[in-house]
């Protein structure tokens, strides 16, 4: 099952179970959407809102709703701005009356989580933050598996293929807020397990246009490979600057 089917199922499920099986009186659900329409991941961020409004116009025109219960999503853009997505968060509970929300980044996900918890509404967060599922985790959801299970994934992987003498070297390129500093404890933790050497932590605002600096650093420290936590502008923005001076890692 790929990441967009085993999104719409976790979506689904809470839905299902809002509407309760059985229900001999036709509601709307509301489902509110914090997503980023604009901004530094706004790509991503306008992908999923299609995705997410275009499956639920398909369940109420063609499934007539879930248990004849139709489906009303509001969206509101945060723009990647945490401030924003608490905004939403708080609109959707206060004033909407939803009953399912979805949220989109890490720090979003984790500045909503206190709020969806005091008035107790269903959230799946995009971004599969592995803190949002720290205790208390009642009422927050990940569609699929955390940036944890990311991390152990891909020291195991280069453990696999590494054929040099001496341990691996790695280094960390990731944003600086949630999203990227998600994979940097789980990386430290698992590459100690795995006698593997993280060599550097290099971070950096999502808004930035060249990763000369970055890359130069990571290449001093020695990395031969670099696990990359960052959205797929920011991802070229790497592999530019790599050419430009002449840096050939493997990316991860």
């Amino acid at each position: 099952m790929n990441m967009k089917n085993r999104v719409l199922v976790a979506v689904l499920s809470a839905i299902f179970l809002i509407a309760g099986v059985g229900s001999l009186r036709a509601e709307t659900i509301k489902v509110g959407a914090a997503i980023n329409l604009t901004g530094p991941a706004s790509t991503w961020g306008q992908f999923h809102e299609k995705g997410q409004r275009d499956y639920f116009r398909y369940v109420n025109e063609v499934k007539g709703g879930v248990f004849g219960n139709k489906i009303e999503m509001i969206s509101v853009d945060t723009a990647y701005k945490v401030p924003e997505a608490q905004a939403a968060v708080n609109k959707f509970v206060l004033k909407d009356k939803v009953d399912m929300i979805a949220t989109w980044g890490a720090g979003e996900g984790l500045a909503a989580k206190p709020i969806v918890q005091k008035y107790k509404v269903p959230t799946i967060n995009y971004s599969t933050s592995w803190e949002i599922l720290e205790k208390p985790v009642d009422y927050m959801y990940l569609p699929f598996g955390s940036y944890k299970m990311d991390c152990h994934a891909v020291f195991e992987y280069i453990k696999a293929i590494y054929k040099g003498k001496d341990a691996p070297k790695v280094g960390l390129l990731t944003y600086n807020n949630a999203y990227g500093r998600s994979i940097h404890a789980p990386s430290k933790e698992y590459a100690k397990q795995l006698g593997i050497n993280l060599v550097a932590v290099e971070e950096f605002p999502p808004k930035t246009v060249d990763l000369n600096t970055e890359l130069l650093r990571l290449q001093k420290a020695g990395a031969e490979y670099i696990f990359m936590q960052m959205l797929p502008s920011a991802i070229i923005t790497a592999f530019k600057s790599a050419d430009r001076i002449n840096y050939s890692p493997v990316f991860l």
